[in-house]
């Protein structure tokens, strides 16, 4: 396969290694067409960031790089996201919605919100507003990690409804 690489454009060429290394993660994240570059990718990869169990990248409404993951249930991600506790205070705020509609709120809060809170080297908080169960509009935020090292740059570590 390297050989024919050379005939392919320098992208669709970082794509197809991206995808050999990660079971098509790559192909399946830019699909997801929320403004990510292979370059992205290729960031994210060398930052030992496990491409299979990313489920989005993007760049935040401040440009920063950032990315949800599976995670762990009891410290980031998806899984900590969507825990009992967490998920009933999003749903007691927000009304029933399903798990895509969380996450497509929590993309759309990176890209489209504003940053309301930064600790430099500790977190970013991206806020926007959503109807709430009333059709009131109701903050929902996102907390992005901002510590540099390990996989942690622009790690989606939680998101909940304020208060």
């Amino acid at each position: 396969m390297v050989p024919l690489l050379k005939y392919v454009p320098l992208n669709q060429a970082k794509k197809v290694i991206l995808d050999v290394l990660f079971d098509n993660a790559a192909t399946r994240l830019l699909n997801l067409n929320l403004g990510a570059h292979v370059d992205d990718l290729i960031v994210l990869a060398e930052r030992g960031v496990d491409l299979q169990k990313t489920m989005g990248v993007l760049r935040a409404c401040d440009g920063r790089l950032a990315w949800l993951g599976e995670g762990l249930e009891n410290s980031w991600g998806w899984l900590h996201i969507i825990r009992e506790k967490r998920l009933q205070q999003i749903r007691d705020k927000f009304g029933p919605v399903p798990l895509e509609k969380v996450e497509q709120m929590i993309y759309e809060t990176m890209k489209d919100g504003q940053v309301t809170k930064y600790v430099p080297g500790d977190r970013i908080t991206y806020t926007k507003e959503f109807p709430d169960k009333n059709g009131v509009l109701a903050p929902f935020s996102v907390g992005v990690s901002d510590r540099s090292t390990g996989i942690s740059p622009g790690r989606v570590m939680t998101a909940h409804a304020d208060d």
